[in-house]
């Protein structure tokens, strides 16, 4: 299968979307279920990888040249208004319900968020949230698309420069991009079992110990071609993929080393999807199911949605049971449904306009998460220094009752 063959719809791949942030919300809502359902982000990765490396190379093995306006205006499209939309949300969720104790933190995250250095800001305080020993924050989720985000900058750019070295050289390009994927790939696979033996709340959270995921995505979609596959290999390589990730979330937990060696598992079993592509065994069809795919269209906003439902759920004293978690995925399914058709569609879709359109609006929208959430800095800083002028301690509210029941966010 080449590049340009791979660009059309993909039934499959929404199905295995549908099923990765499935996975992520059971295990947020109901942890002993799905013990490792956090893998689902890693199957997110290898996805993006896939699609991402797969767009990048059309562009550069048709024309022989990257258009960084036009891959990032359509990123801007495609991820910031839904993204934005929800950081408000969780900034106003935030000064109703969650303890006043909390809003500087949660400031600094939702700034960390609009900006997409979120996994970093946990990296820095990775310690204290695996020690769940309070409510995470409702934007803690952002880490992973923060290191989506830091993979669609850096990406392009050193394909431009691969691009500009193959010309120099007279060397083929696809092997040339082979050959860069493969480095990153294996540095930050060597990185990733390193840092999780030796430091496992920062691998969990910085982008070094992530990228080779996305790569792996990359380097399936610029190998593919090669492989000429039966009818009955590729419905076994689908059952083995699939297996293998519902494996990983039976079977893993919070005591699991990872990513490391660990994640190999799921991301190599979504490695096996993507390749099967779209198959039928008998009248199971797979991933390319009517409920899967739905949720799978919306996957980015029901990724969005439930983590803020779930903590300002907590931060109320409720517990998860099986009502009130049901409740959620509903609320969330919902919100999703209306965040997808009025937003995401909305603006993925505009056509027309001059190309700095949607890299102003991006821009007004980052900006616009970072003026609410440093405005609500400024007035705590303000409020401590007006009340130990007076003389009298600030009233901070009463603490979280309620410590969260999972050790490790997705």
């Amino acid at each position: 299968m080449t590049i340009d063959q791979n660009r059309r719809f993909r039934p499959e791949i929404q199905g295995l979307r549908g099923l990765a942030v499935a996975l992520v919300v059971v295990y947020h809502i109901w942890p002993d279920v799905l013990p490792g359902g956090y893998v689902g982000v890693d199957v997110f990765f290898v996805i993006s990888g896939y699609l991402i490396t797969g767009l990048l190379a059309q562009m550069a093995l048709r024309g022989g040249r990257i258009s960084l306006i036009e891959f990032y205006s359509r990123r801007v499209r495609r991820l910031l208004p839904a993204a934005t939309l929800v950081l408000l949300v969780a900034l106003l969720g935030t000064l109703l319900f969650i303890s006043k104790a909390r809003w500087e933190e949660m400031g600094n995250q939702i700034v960390a968020s609009a900006l997409y250095v979120e996994n970093w800001r946990l990296a820095s305080i990775a310690v204290s949230y695996l020690e769940a020993d309070t409510l995470p924050s409702p934007v803690q989720h952002y880490w992973s698309l923060s290191i989506e985000e830091q993979f669609y900058i850096a990406w392009p750019l050193v394909m431009i420069g691969v691009i500009w070295l193959a010309r120099r050289r007279d060397l083929p390009l696809r092997a040339c991009l082979i050959g860069a994927l493969s480095l990153i790939f294996a540095a930050s696979l060597v990185a990733s079992v390193v840092l999780t033996a030796t430091d496992p709340a920062q691998a969990y959270f910085v982008s070094h110990t992530r990228l080779w995921e996305l790569a792996l995505g990359g380097l399936l979609v610029l190998t593919e071609h090669q492989f000429r596959l039966a009818a009955l290999t590729r419905q076994w390589l689908a059952i083995a993929g699939i297996l293998g990730i519902v494996a990983s979330a039976l079977l893993f937990s919070a005591a699991t080393p990872f990513p490391g060696v660990s994640a190999l598992l799921p991301t190599l079993a979504t490695v096996l999807v993507i390749l099967a592509g779209e198959v039928e065994v008998g009248r199971f069809r797979g991933l390319d199911s009517l409920p899967l795919r739905f949720i799978g269209d919306r996957s980015y906003s029901v990724y969005l949605w439930h983590w803020p439902l779930i903590t300002i759920f907590q931060a109320q004293g409720h517990s998860l049971t099986l009502a009130g978690g049901f409740g959620l995925i509903a609320a969330t399914l919902l919100l999703s449904d209306l965040s997808y058709r009025y937003v995401e569609q909305r603006y993925r879709q505009a056509r027309g306009g001059a190309w700095w359109k949607p890299l102003g609006y991006g821009t007004a929208a980052v900006l616009t998460c970072v003026a609410a959430s440093g405005s609500l800095l400024l007035f705590l800083k303000t409020e401590r220094i007006d009340t130990a002028l007076i003389g009298t301690p600030p009233t901070l509210g009463p603490p979280l009752s309620s410590p969260a029941p999972w050790s490790r966010t997705v």
